[in-house]
């Protein structure tokens, strides 16, 4: 591979991660223990690196694997998912790296307050909703904690369990369809909202006691990145 011409192939175009074009540069500088087996792929721009394995004959035939990210926020979704992984075929390479673009012009727009994107679920909640208040989102999987007045530290997996179900994002609240019940919580009186590569977490309260709603990232369905940020900016409007 090494001394052969290398084919005009996306990686070395542009980057994959931070969308950047003209910022790879593609080495094969030798290691204390002898050369590497595969040339090392870095980006000037987002420091991102990566080993890059390709067929000197063939623009399609390659495949990456990252080794070193950016943890930047506006990176997120590139750097879960290429880092599940371990060697990343051409096909998935370029597919997360258009995911990962058009997410991160979705957090850009909710950061902004435009929501148009969105498609509001139809759905029959044994809760009413309120006047002016619109269904925004629908999220599977979530799990409903009560946990000790919020602290410093967080964790998915605290408190007792009060309920699970589908929960729903609207304009005005969090509503849980629970399989034992129904729960609702305004986006006024959440303290807290995170997330991270694996879950979403939102901390609220009532007059009664402190919850943590806490969902799956699911493939299918919104990122925790961007159903933070969409609940962010509501709750922000709510004020």
């Amino acid at each position: 591979m090494h001394g052969e011409p290398v084919p005009r192939i996306p990686p070395l175009e542009g980057c994959l991660y931070c969308h950047r074009e003209g910022t790879t540069v593609l080495s094969t500088e030798r290691r204390f223990l002898g050369p590497r087996r595969y040339p090392l792929l870095r980006c000037n721009h987002c420091g991102s690196v990566a080993e890059l394995d390709y067929d000197p004959n063939s623009a399609d035939d390659w495949r990456i694997r990252y080794r070193r990210v950016n943890q930047d926020p506006r990176y997120y979704y590139v750097a879960v998912h290429y880092r599940r992984h371990g060697w990343v075929s051409a096909s998935d390479a370029l597919d997360i790296s258009r995911r990962g673009y058009a997410q991160r012009m979705r957090v850009f727009q909710a950061e902004s307050g435009d929501l148009s994107w969105l498609v509001p679920p139809e759905a029959e909640l044994p809760l009413a909703l309120r006047a002016g208040e619109q269904l925004m989102l629908e999220m599977r999987a979530v799990t409903l904690r009560e946990v000790a007045p919020t602290t410093l530290f967080v964790r998915p997996n605290r408190g007792t369990v009060l309920d699970s179900g589908k929960c729903y994002l609207s304009t005005h609240r969090l509503l849980l369809h629970g399989q034992r019940q129904p729960w609702a919580h305004d986006l006024l009186t959440i303290e807290r909202a995170l997330y991270n590569d694996r879950y979403w977490l939102i901390v609220a309260h009532d007059a009664e006691r402190w919850v943590q709603y806490v969902g799956t990232y699911l493939e299918d369905q919104l990122d925790p990145q961007l159903f933070v940020t969409v609940v962010d900016y509501l709750a922000l409007n709510r004020r």
